[in-house]
């Protein structure tokens, strides 16, 4: 990622997710850790409905993508307002 620390990135996502969803509802998300090893992610049970959301990604030289897991259990109080 270059020059770039990938916390500073992370950060300009949560923020521009949370002004994203503003008009829904209000969003406190915060950095709690990173993780390399995707075998290690535990983020939600495996009987949970999930939406998932996977964006190509380009910053500078280095592509990849983004994955975001949405448990349907959190968008179930908000689903009138989407």
């Amino acid at each position: 990622m270059g020059n770039i620390p990938v916390t500073i990135i992370i950060m300009g996502l949560l923020e521009n997710l949370r002004q994203a969803w503003s008009g829904v509802t209000d969003l406190n998300l915060k950095l709690e850790k990173t993780e390399t090893n995707p075998e290690k992610l535990n983020i939600v049970p495996r009987s949970e409905d999930v939406i998932l959301l996977t964006f190509e990604t380009k910053i500078n030289d280095a592509h990849g993508m983004i994955n975001f897991a949405i448990p349907y259990s959190a968008l179930k109080p908000i689903l009138e307002k989407l």
